[in-house]
């Protein structure tokens, strides 16, 4: 869970003997008010930009978000300008910042004190982020004895405010959110049973949300694997398929690997990915009916696929400490190694950027590169520095 778990422990102790002196119960929802947000996600894809042209050459820096939240995890492009994630330590350190790149220099759009974004998802511009692990506040822990996670939404400028922000009951953590192919939108969870005491429950149930489409709390769709389940389940990062089914990363007390659920927004039936035991599920990438995956395992970062909704996955040879990938110009480029590669015929990998060493990896389980085609050109984040760059001629 957090490393900070027996101090929370301690808080939720003293929390427990501070209700007995209350009166009254406060409220922790928020409310969006305006829903036209949704209209957006219905109408709009992520991502229609004009594809790549010509063959780039080198890694042209862009800027960076601003210190101390350099841990940049995530991109996502829209008509005003380039829109980073960046943390100080992931569920780890507190701090978070959203930044969106434009004409002139780096714009923080918010910042906040929870403990990490992972994500964040673009229509036009529209964004949408979830909130990896929200701060504990003491007070609203003594009246509730609960916590609650956090899906930001932003208005249809792409303006960000704290109090802008869907509730989902019960979670510790939000890692993704998707956009389902009906529109709806989900989110993954670590969480723990509704009714129970946070932290002090030892059921932790990886759970899936549900936006109900009002401004009421996003609704807990399917728990994983079982309501009950004890040790700590998380569903991961998300892949919305064409069909209308959902892939999702999973970090379990038996390891990490992958599960598909069938019908999420409705009623859904859950199926555990078979094959992919490369690690730790850092990215997904959908190209046509091949769903990659990114895996961090002990040492290396490895490719995968899967042709059948993420049913099966199968090693793919790929350059060493596999990064992210992306098409453009009608081939699929691959990060790696702080390189840029071009896939040729013959399923070869050949290199059209060489590294760099901010781009290099650093393993982890919850953050790697991002990479994306904004503007006509391939751009990529740094975890490590939180520099952006573009691959340019």
């Amino acid at each position: 869970m957090r490393r900070w778990h027996r101090a929370v422990t301690g808080s939720v102790l003293l929390a427990l003997g501070l209700r007995g002196l209350a009166l009254t119960q406060s409220g922790c929802g928020f409310r969006i008010a305006d829903g036209r947000w949704r209209d957006t996600l219905r109408a709009r894809p992520e991502n229609r930009h004009e594809a790549l042209e010509g063959s780039p050459a080198r890694w042209l820096r862009r800027g960076a978000t601003p210190a101390p939240y350099r841990q940049l995890s995530d991109l996502a492009s829209t008509p005003r300008g380039l829109v980073a994630t960046a943390s100080i330590d992931a569920l780890t350190v507190d701090g978070a910042a959203l930044v969106r790149f434009g004409a002139a220099a780096p714009e923080t759009l918010m910042t906040w004190a929870g403990q990490g974004f992972l994500r964040v998802h673009a229509y036009d511009n529209v964004l949408l982020v979830p909130d990896a692990d929200a701060p504990f506040r003491l007070l609203p822990f003594v009246f509730d004895l609960d916590v609650d996670g956090y899906v930001f939404v932003s208005d249809l400028e792409g303006r960000v405010r704290p109090e802008r922000r869907a509730v989902l009951p019960a979670v510790y953590h939000v890692f993704d959110t998707a956009r389902l192919a009906n529109g709806r939108v989900v989110a993954s969870t670590g969480a723990y049973p509704p009714g129970a005491i946070a932290y002090l429950s030892d059921a932790a149930p990886a759970a899936l949300f549900v936006d109900p489409g009002g401004d009421g709390p996003w609704v807990r769709g399917v728990a994983y694997p079982t309501r009950a389940a004890r040790g700590v389940w998380r569903l991961t990062y998300l892949a919305a398929l064409p069909n209308g089914e959902l892939v999702a990363g999973t970090e379990t007390p038996r390891g990490p690997g992958a599960v598909w659920i069938h019908d999420p927004a409705g009623s859904p039936t859950l199926g555990e990915s078979e094959g992919l035991s490369g690690g730790y599920v850092l990215r997904w990438y959908l190209d046509g009916e091949t769903l990659w995956a990114v895996c961090q395992g002990f040492s290396t970062q490895t490719l995968w696929r899967s042709r059948d909704a993420g049913r099966r996955f199968e090693a793919v040879a790929a350059p060493a400490d596999v990064q992210n990938l992306v098409r453009a110009d009608g081939a699929l480029y691959l990060l790696a190694g702080g390189a840029l590669y071009r896939a040729s015929p013959g399923a070869q990998w050949s290199q059209v950027v060489p590294p760099i060493e901010a781009l290099r990896p650093t393993p982890s389980s919850l953050v790697s590169a991002p990479l994306l085609v904004h503007r006509g050109r391939i751009w990529a984040g740094s975890p490590t520095t939180g520099e952006v760059f573009e691959a340019a001629p």
